[in-house]
């Protein structure tokens, strides 16, 4: 499960997380045992973003590599 933590209005909001039926609001689909991926939420705005993944497999800190802070700079 991740969190998506989009900038919208100055906040940041949580676009990830859970359903009430404890299903993900964001599904993953897993290319290896360290990498998945995923779809950008349809109610994500442009600018700063983050992803938190919960109980991942230790890999090295990655970015979009021009996102000041280690954030995501989504367009």
């Amino acid at each position: 499960m991740i969190n998506f933590f989009n900038t919208q209005s100055g906040k940041s909001v949580n676009l990830g997380g859970l359903k009430p039926d404890g299903t993900p609001k964001i599904p993953l689909v897993f290319i290896s045992e360290n990498k998945f991926t995923f779809t950008k939420p349809l109610t994500a705005v442009p600018g700063a973003s983050y992803v938190e993944a919960f109980n991942p497999p230790f890999v090295p800190f990655t970015s979009s590599g021009t996102g000041p802070g280690g954030n995501i700079d989504l367009k």
